[in-house]
């Protein structure tokens, strides 16, 4: 019986940190999209130290590849925007929110993130 209450509450810990990261995960990346649409010119150095700040947590629990593409991407932007090149910054920067928000999609509790 004892094995038993210690399983329950393990299993609970383990439901509730699992809940808990995909919570701070899918904020983080809404936040962070939301951050580079109000975003132009150089000010994306801002949304990538940001970024920065929470990998460390995120790197935890997702994809190194995913983390990779996302840092080359604001690396793109940056020297986009400092070259002033308008039109590249724009794909680059669809590219770079639809990668924050597919990683925030693979960390919540749906089909895509359990296959």
């Amino acid at each position: 019986m004892k094995s038993i209450k210690i399983s329950s509450v393990f299993l609970l810990l383990l439901i509730s940190a699992i809940l808990a990261n995909s919570y701070y995960i899918t904020k983080v990346t809404k936040e962070l999209t939301e951050e580079l649409e109000l975003r132009t010119g150089e000010s994306y150095e801002a949304v990538e130290e940001k970024f920065k700040k929470h990998e460390r947590y995120i790197s935890l629990t997702v994809s190194h590849d995913d983390l990779t593409n996302i840092e080359e991407a604001f690396a793109e932007l940056i020297g986009a925007a400092n070259a002033n090149d308008e039109v590249r910054v724009i794909t680059i920067k669809s590219r770079l929110k639809d990668s924050l928000l597919h990683l925030g999609r693979l960390s919540g509790i749906n089909l895509d993130s359990i296959l």
